[in-house]
C-alpha cells in the first residue's frame, strides 16, 4: 500500500515509524504529505524541530504542519 501521497501538510517527527504511521493516516483522512520529515532522537545541529518548521512555513504547498514528538 502507498503510505504517502501528495498533499498539503507539513508533518515534523522524531520517529521514522511514527512518521510512517501518521503520514498514512493523513494520506488517508485528508489530501496527503506536502512536505516531511523524521529528525530522529539523537542530537545534530541544524535538525530540530524549530527549524524544519519555520522552513515548511515558508512553503506555499504547505497549508498546515503537524508536529509529533517530544520536545527537547
Amino acid at each position: 500500500s502507498k503510505l504517502h501521497r501528495a498533499g498539503s501538510c507539513g508533518l515534523v517527527t522524531r520517529s521514522g515509524g511514527l512518521f510512517n504511521e501518521l503520514s498514512n493516516i493523513i494520506s488517508i483522512n485528508a489530501d496527503g504529505i506536502a512536505e516531511g520529515v523524521a529528525i530522529g532522537g539523537d542530537r545534530f545541529v541544524g535538525s530540530v524541530f524549530i527549524d524544519n518548521l519555520l522552513r515548511m512555513e515558508k512553503n506555499p504547498d504547505v497549508k498546515y504542519m503537524i508536529l509529533l514528538g517530544e520536545v527537547g
